[in-house]
């Protein structure tokens, strides 16, 4: 199917976010698929990556392993440099809270312009850094894909509340819609996608999942939903927003 993308056609696969959570999930995922011949991962924090280390220790051979951060562009414009064309590219960074100082506001009394700024940075501004650093492949169906979130979407907005990460998660989405207009023109076999993973059971969806009504989804389980939507889109629906079962979301 020469306008589909295929999990069998990747050669090189890098996934940022996988020191845990669903960035581990995705990379562990791949790694299982032995027609995927490389995959490369990134963390930032080692003693959250542990799972990821050992991951490297039984997959050597097809596995490679960085500790960046992500927000220094010149640790991603260094990377970059060592990088071959992409195949497929996933960058599952995000925050959500991290501490008693950041954490999803429930009026505009908790707002505050470093917690703003903070998830701006890492919710949005790196998708457009990765896609500037890093190249899709030339010759073959490659896909650029960020993991985003059903309550950025501004038309489904109808609790308010969560600020920063709604707004940076909005953000995010108009990013990726720019990103595949100028692939459209510069890498046109390149797939960029904005997928919504569900409510997983992660360290960010931890303090919230006890309240919710919502279906949670195992790591695993997730991985294997981001990677059913990719494999199943086409050159066509570049520059669209998806949940995790397929549906396509509105902006």
């Amino acid at each position: 199917m020469e306008d589909s993308y295929s999990i069998n056609s990747v050669n090189n696969a890098i996934i940022f976010g996988a020191g845990h959570g669903i960035g581990f999930g995705i990379a562990k995922h791949l790694l299982e698929n032995t027609d995927v011949s490389q995959v490369f991962a990134t963390y930032r924090i080692k003693e959250k990556a542990s799972a990821l280390l050992d991951l490297e220790d039984e997959f050597r051979a097809r596995l490679e392993t960085k500790m960046i951060n992500p927000l220094i562009e010149e640790e991603l414009a260094n990377l970059a440099s060592d990088f071959t064309q992409f195949d497929l590219l996933i960058n599952a960074i995000g925050v959500l809270h991290n501490s008693e100082e950041l954490y999803p506001e429930k009026s505009l009394g908790e707002v505050n312009l470093e917690n703003l700024t903070h998830s701006f940075q890492v919710n949005a501004a790196l998708a457009p850094l990765l896609a500037k650093h890093f190249k899709p492949a030339k010759n073959n169906i490659s896909a650029f894909v960020s993991i985003s979130a059903k309550v950025g979407s501004i038309s489904d907005n109808r609790m308010g509340g969560w600020y920063a990460y709604r707004a940076s998660k909005a953000a995010l989405n108009m990013f990726l819609k720019n990103i595949s207009l100028e692939y459209k023109r510069k890498h046109r076999k390149c797939v960029v996608l904005s997928i919504h993973p569900g409510t997983t059971i992660t360290d960010l969806s931890a303090p919230f999942t006890d309240k919710t009504s919502l279906t949670l989804h195992t790591i695993s389980d997730t991985a294997k939903n981001i990677m059913n939507v990719i494999e199943k889109k086409t050159i066509e629906d570049s520059g669209k927003f998806y949940s995790w079962d397929g549906e396509e979301l509105p902006w």
